[in-house]
């Protein structure tokens, strides 16, 4: 009997282990099924926004070449061919000589108006009667009206006078202030046309002087006045065509003067300002990283384009040139993955690995929390936490899809996350 008891307990214990060790091999087989994820607390740290784009390289400074005659034009540089200062551009043939007495008359008169307009100026600045009377008188009654205004602000002051009185003359002050400016501007301004003109008129004079030379030789012939790179062939204009005067024959990009491109980026590159120094790469010359500024932002059709302009050599116009432009924010006390981010019905919020005390352990399930998104980059988000809690171990990887309240295995050296 006493053997029969004895072999009914030892049968009773062998099945419990059995029952035991099968439940405990059943769960730990259940726990690595379970969505393995990566968890990660957030983080102080700085949020880097970076965007690029593209644009074509052209000279800031293009000098425009007109033809001074009409006539047959001949070519003597292409497009995209780099002149230096003197060498010849092109040639023109003249048409006829009919025009000559009419040049010579136009010749004349250009200069007789201009010795006019010179004498004007020169006696303006040596002081003209009728300028200077005007502008002396108007500067006595203002001085006048200033010395009255200070004797009616000493009976003001003694009680003898209202304060009206006072303010009447200071009003005729004012005005005989602005009378005695606008004739000083009046002969400025004189100052100013006179000196246009007999710029105006020597422009005519010399173009007068070059027409009667090809009328006389039959031919001329234009050079370069700066070194730079021919951008530019006027419409129609070829060797052996006529053209007409003051036709545009060519623009020259002047290679001494700075670069420039305009670059396309997106909307939402908001912290660029006028005056920012940014780098650019023209790949087909072999320029990396060249600085430039950013001389003018323009928002157009939705896209921000931005001005740069820079130096840089063996650029001859029309390269691509690309640009990347970033900014580093002040820090955020949170900072996640972009990966750690999700939306739903009611906003954005974030899942996280809560630790639960079960019969076996430890266990890990998935909660939720709201969250609000102040700013991102192309791979972290600074958020603030719809929680009092500081720390939480957010889930920012999984091998499955999980949602809230699934039990989840963490992976990827964060067993070492305890609850804090």
């Amino acid at each position: 009997m006493e053997t029969n008891k004895r072999l009914i307990l030892k049968i009773g214990a062998i099945f419990i282990g059995v029952l035991l060790f099968l439940t405990f091999f059943s769960n730990t087989i259940y726990t690595f099924n379970l969505p393995s994820v990566v968890v990660e607390y957030p983080r102080e740290g700085a949020i880097t926004r970076t965007a690029t784009g593209q644009g074509v390289v052209d000279f800031t400074v293009k000098d425009s070449y007109y033809a001074k005659i009409s006539g047959k034009i001949e070519l003597l540089a292409t497009e995209g061919e780099l002149v230096a200062e003197g060498s010849a551009l092109y040639s023109i043939t003249a048409a006829d000589t009919l025009n000559e007495d009419i040049i010579r008359l136009k010749l004349e008169k250009a200069q007789a108006d201009k010795a006019f307009s010179q004498t004007r100026l020169n006696n303006l600045r040596a002081g003209d009667a009728d300028y200077d009377n005007e502008i002396q008188k108007a500067r006595l009654a203002m001085e006048a009206a200033q010395k009255e205004w200070a004797d009616l602000q000493l009976l003001y002051e003694a009680g003898a006078i209202a304060q009206k009185d006072l303010d009447d003359k200071q009003a005729v002050v004012d005005n005989l202030s602005l009378q005695y400016q606008q004739q000083y501007e009046r002969k400025q301004k004189a100052l100013l046309e006179l000196e246009k003109s007999v710029r105006d008129l020597q422009y005519q004079i010399e173009e007068y002087g070059l027409e009667l030379q090809a009328c006389a030789a039959g031919e001329i012939t234009v050079a370069a006045e700066r070194s730079g790179v021919v951008r530019e062939i006027g419409g129609g204009v070829d060797s052996g065509a006529y053209i007409g005067q003051n036709e545009l024959v060519m623009k020259i990009g002047v290679s001494s003067e700075d670069l420039q491109a305009v670059f396309a980026l997106p909307e939402n590159v908001d912290y660029l300002k006028v005056g920012d120094a940014v780098a650019l790469s023209v790949k087909s010359r072999n320029i990396y990283n060249t600085g430039g500024e950013i001389t003018r932002l323009i928002m157009e059709d939705g896209r921000l384009k931005a001005v740069v302009r820079f130096t840089a050599a063996n650029v001859t116009g029309g390269e691509t040139a690309e640009i990347k432009v970033q900014h580093t924010s002040d820090l955020y006390l949170k900072l996640v993955p972009l990966s750690a981010v999700r939306s739903g019905s009611f906003g954005e919020y974030v899942l996280y690995a809560e630790k639960v005390k079960s019969a076996f352990g430890y266990e890990y399930y998935a909660a939720s929390v709201g969250i609000m998104v102040e700013t991102k980059d192309n791979y972290n988000a600074a958020i603030l936490l719809y929680t009092r809690s500081d720390n939480l171990p957010v889930i920012i990887n999984s091998d499955k899809p999980i949602s809230e309240g699934d039990r989840v295995r963490i992976v990827g050296g964060s067993d070492l996350v305890e609850i804090r």
